[in-house]
Parts: structure tokens; C-alpha cells; sequence
């Protein structure tokens, strides 16, 4: 009798456990998905961009996952440039538009955050307006320096369909978007909500190989409200980057072209605009191996994947007053603080002494420092040198310094008013060697997201005299930012890449901003050894209206709590 008690109690319990499981996987079952969707332009055959799906000009109907179209065959509209001019393969391709010509995609019923590029590499004989549920997104004329038009609006969506149309202009082409979504519609009979947080963390990683040069990675989907997957590589099991990003519901992947004999590592994230889910487990194979794959054990946060030195930072700026930031400071978890000591001249001495100053009290209060010196003026190698002789030995400014950035920006005539050769081999070479010898440590200037630039910079000998080498990414989507830190990550490989100011450049509404930075700031992590936020005060830039505190002093809302949480 006390055994089949037992045993009857252990089945009523097994019971209650399956009725607990099967409650809250039907409960993740009824939550909206955040939508979101990246097309590009381009015709049958051309290249893809990672994160998006090519439109080769087919009528609206169902495929790769999404349903979108044009009201009628567009296929023999469609170009691809091949252009040297043009910054990566979404600019490069495009769809010529007529008066008539429309394009759509099903939605869910809300509002989103529509970002569209148009132009031509090769032309600018055209008058750019495009327009997103009526409302005008695009509307500008290229020009033979710039050849590109680009805009972002947040509109409302009540039928099912986001169209694309012409809103006036001439020849207009449309070469990507980017759709975003920020908040859903749902009628009065629908009790239905939405769960505004990352998708369930995907499981059971392994691997297994499919050629001498090529793995095949498994793992278990756990959400039904992901947007998709992005697969991180390592070839030493601590350092990964980004491989790819999937679509929703995806459970392998193959990754080809590699070594045959080498070691490779492994793991996987879920997500959506809310951010990523936790990493699964770390696995890893050597290809052309019949061995099974080794795992380690999982990553329970998107923190874990951080670089052991990651160092969380923020912009301050110039002449603040550390005493009433410093509380606030501590409050969001900063760690580090990025001041500006701008020059009107490198033979100035005078107007260092307060930022020096406010380098010491943020030292003495905890943080770390970076310490950026910009001038416009061109120097030679030896007023460069002559400077930072000086400022190194200035009463305790060695100590407090832990970086010393130079420059800001020298593509851009109003922060430098020479060449990125001169800047290189003039005021970075003059800095390096001076700072070099005292035991200092050298962030170069970080560029805004021109590959042009950032290459001529190199190609001028940037990486021999830094330690550090930098990037300022501001993009208007969380794919286009990703892709930009990759690209800038392989053209500086040798040094470790920092972000002395990053976020995005957006006019959309704050609560997909918000969304947005959850979204990247793992990505960040894992793929800079540093990254500053652009900025503690809200400033009238496009990215500085994302500012943490407004100038009364009050928190600005949603991103200083979104802030505070994503550094956590």
C-alpha cells in the first residue's frame, strides 16, 4: 500500500509540474512579437547585406518570412551600381520609381519607426521624396558630393500594411529601409498585451561537423517572440565577434570557410527590440574533427559576454562641475568619464588648468579618466610634441589621466582644419611620442562612420602610434550600426577598438530609441574594449537629445533609466 501511495503521489506531482510547464509556455505563446524589418533594394543575383532581405522588385506577396511587395512587377527597375563610391552594398543597390509605384509590407496594426535611403552612385538627376503612410520621410536633392538622401519618421499603421510611395520629386529611387516597431494597436476585445523585455534564452548548443572546412551549429529555440538570432565566433574561446544574424525560429546554422585543423567557439543569442536573451552555452569543434563538440557551461546574463577590461563610460564634456555629478554618476554605474580640453590654439597653457583640475576630482572620486585634447589648428610634429611635454608633467595630471585622447573627429573641418595625413603624422605622431615616453596610454581621434576616411587614416600609419584605435558610430538602425563597428573592428585589427562616443541619430520616438540602445549595448560590449555614451547633458545634436540629464538638472526620460539598466 506505501508504494503505490508513493507512487501515486509522484504522478500527482508530475502532473502539477506539466500544468505549471505548459501554463507559461501558453502564456509566452500570447505575447505580441515587436516587429521589425530590414529590406533592401536590388536585383535578382546581387550581393545581400547581413540582417536584410533583398527585394528584387516581385509583386506583394508572401516569402523569405515577411509578406511585402510593389503593386506591380518592379524586377527590371531594379540596379546594382557596383560603385567604389558607394559605403556598402545597401547603397549600392536600388529600385527606379515611378509616380505610380508603391510598396508595402504586412505589419501589425502600430506605430514605427520607417527609416528609408534613396540615391545612386552612379547619378544625381534626381529630385528625392518618399513617403511612408502619407507622411514625407525623404525629400532632398543629391549632389556629386553627396549622393545619397535619407530620413526617418515615426507614422501609424491601421490596416495591416505599411506603404511605401512617391510624394512628388523626379526619377526617385529607393535604395533600403529600415522598420522598426515602437508600440502596437489592439481593439477593445483583445485582452492581449505586450511584454516589453528580451525573448527566452536559447539552449543546448552543439556542434558538429559537416566538412573539413565547414560546422554545423544546433541549438534549441525557447521563445516564440524573438526576432531572430545572432551567432558570436571566437578562435580563442574569450574574444568573440558577431558571424551572422538569423531569422526567427532558425535552429542551425553552417558556418563554411574555415580552417580545416583549427579550434573554433561558439554561441547564441535571441533577440528582439526589447534586446538580446541571455547566451547559451559556449561550444566549441575543431573542423574536419569527428569529434563531438565540448561545452562549457552557460552565460546566465548578455553581461557575461563582456570582455573581462570592457569599461563603461560617458561623455561630460567641458568646464562641468564634477562635485554635482558625481552622485549621479555613481547612481547609473559609470565607470568611466570621457572630459573635453578644447584649444583655440596649441601654444594655449592658460585655459587647461580647470579641465586638469576636474580630471583629478573625478579621478580621486573612483572613475576612470579619458582626457580628449582637440584643436582645429594644424600643428607641426613639434608643437604637438611641445604640448603634451607640457601637460604631462603638469601637477598630477599624469596620475589622473588614464587615457589621452587626440582629437576628435579630423575628418571634419571644424574640429581639424587639415588632411588625416597631417593630423597622423603632425599632431597624433607628436602626442605619441611624447606621452609614449612618460608611460601614457594613446586613444587616436575617432571618425564618424566613413570607411573612406577611417581607411586614408590608416593607410597615413594611424595604428603605429596609438593604443588604442577608436570609432564614433552613429547610425539610424541597430543592424547598420553593428555592421559599421565590424567593418572598422577588421580595418583596425592589431589594436583593441574603442567607442569614445557612440548612440544613434534618430527622429523617432524616444521609446524605440530606448529600444534600440538595450538592443546594441551587448554587441558593444562584446566588440570594443571601451564605449563612452554620448551624453551626460542633453545637447541639441541629433544623438546629444538622448542626453541622461536635461539642463535643469532632472532626469531625462526613458534614457536615463535605460542608461542606468543597460550598463548594470
Amino acid at each position: 500500500m506505501k508504494k503505490m501511495l508513493s507512487k501515486l503521489s509522484r504522478k500527482i506531482r508530475r502532473s502539477n509540474d506539466d500544468r505549471r510547464v505548459n501554463h507559461f509556455e501558453k502564456l509566452e505563446e500570447r505575447q505580441l512579437m515587436s516587429f521589425s524589418a530590414h529590406i533592401n533594394f536590388a536585383p535578382s543575383g546581387a550581393a545581400g547585406y547581413s540582417g536584410y532581405i533583398n527585394d528584387t522588385g516581385a509583386t506583394y506577396a508572401s516569402r523569405n518570412g515577411q509578406t511585402y511587395g510593389w503593386n506591380t512587377s518592379m524586377s527590371a527597375n531594379m540596379r546594382d551600381r557596383n560603385s567604389s563610391r558607394s559605403k556598402d552594398q545597401r547603397y549600392d543597390t536600388l529600385a527606379q520609381m515611378s509616380s505610380s509605384s508603391s510598396w508595402g509590407i504586412a505589419v501589425p496594426n502600430g506605430t514605427y519607426s520607417v527609416h528609408i535611403v534613396s540615391g545612386d552612385a552612379s547619378y544625381t538627376d534626381s529630385s528625392y521624396k518618399l513617403a511612408a503612410e502619407g507622411q514625407t520621410v525623404v525629400s532632398g536633392t543629391p549632389t556629386s558630393t553627396n549622393h545619397w538622401i535619407e530620413g526617418t519618421k515615426s507614422v501609424t499603421v491601421s490596416d495591416g500594411r505599411l506603404t511605401i510611395t512617391t510624394a512628388g520629386g523626379s526619377n526617385n529611387k529607393i535604395d533600403f529601409i529600415d522598420i522598426t516597431q515602437s508600440s502596437t494597436s489592439t481593439s477593445s476585445s483583445t485582452s492581449t498585451s505586450t511584454i516589453a523585455s528580451p525573448p527566452a534564452a536559447p539552449t543546448s548548443l552543439s556542434l558538429s561537423s559537416a566538412s573539413s572546412t565547414s560546422i554545423k551549429l544546433t541549438w534549441k529555440d525557447n521563445s516564440t517572440r524573438e526576432t531572430g538570432y545572432k551567432v558570436y565566433r571566437s578562435t580563442d574561446g574569450s574574444s568573440f565577434s558577431l558571424l551572422t544574424t538569423l531569422g526567427a525560429n532558425t535552429t542551425t546554422y553552417t558556418n563554411t570557410g574555415l580552417t580545416s585543423g583549427k579550434k573554433y567557439y561558439y554561441k547564441v543569442t535571441a533577440y528582439n527590440s526589447y534586446g538580446n536573451s541571455a547566451y547559451t552555452n559556449t561550444a566549441s569543434l575543431t573542423s574536419g574533427s569527428s569529434s563531438t563538440s565540448t561545452s562549457s557551461g552557460s552565460t546566465s546574463s548578455p553581461s557575461g559576454v563582456a570582455d573581462a577590461g570592457f569599461l563603461k563610460g560617458i561623455n561630460i564634456g567641458e568646464g562641468d562641475n564634477p562635485s554635482t555629478k558625481i552622485p549621479i554618476l555613481r547612481d547609473l554605474g559609470v565607470e568611466s568619464v570621457r572630459i573635453w580640453m578644447g584649444l583655440t590654439a596649441w601654444s594655449n597653457r592658460w585655459s587647461a588648468a580647470n579641465t586638469f583640475a576636474n580630471a583629478r576630482a573625478y579621478k580621486a572620486a573612483g572613475f576612470k579618466v579619458t582626457l580628449l585634447t582637440t584643436c582645429s589648428k594644424v600643428p607641426t610634429y613639434s608643437e604637438a610634441k611641445a604640448y603634451f611635454d607640457w601637460a604631462v608633467t603638469q601637477s598630477g595630471v599624469a596620475s589622473a589621466v588614464d587615457y589621452w585622447e587626440i582629437g576628435n573627429e579630423p575628418n571634419i573641418s571644424s574640429y581639424f582644419s587639415g588632411s588625416l595625413s597631417q593630423y597622423v603624422q603632425q599632431e597624433l605622431r607628436g602626442a605619441y611620442d611624447s606621452l609614449h615616453a612618460h608611460g601614457e596610454k594613446v586613444i587616436g581621434a575617432g571618425l564618424t562612420a566613413s570607411r573612406t576616411s577611417n581607411q586614408t587614416m590608416k593607410n597615413a600609419g594611424y595604428l603605429n602610434y596609438v593604443d588604442y584605435a577608436n570609432i564614433h558610430p552613429y547610425d539610424t538602425s541597430v543592424s547598420g550600426q553593428e555592421q559599421t563597428i565590424l567593418d572598422i573592428k577588421s580595418m583596425f585589427a592589431g589594436k583593441p577598438l574603442v567607442a569614445t562616443e557612440w548612440n544613434f541619430q534618430l527622429s523617432s520616438s524616444n521609446t524605440s530609441w530606448s529600444s534600440m540602445l538595450k538592443t546594441i549595448y551587448p554587441f558593444i560590449q562584446q566588440n570594443l574594449s571601451m564605449a563612452y555614451y554620448f551624453n551626460y547633458n542633453v545637447i541639441s545634436t541629433p544623438a546629444g537629445f538622448a542626453g541622461v540629464i536635461n539642463s535643469d538638472g532632472s532626469k531625462h526620460q526613458p534614457f536615463y533609466d535605460t542608461f542606468k539598466s543597460m550598463i548594470a
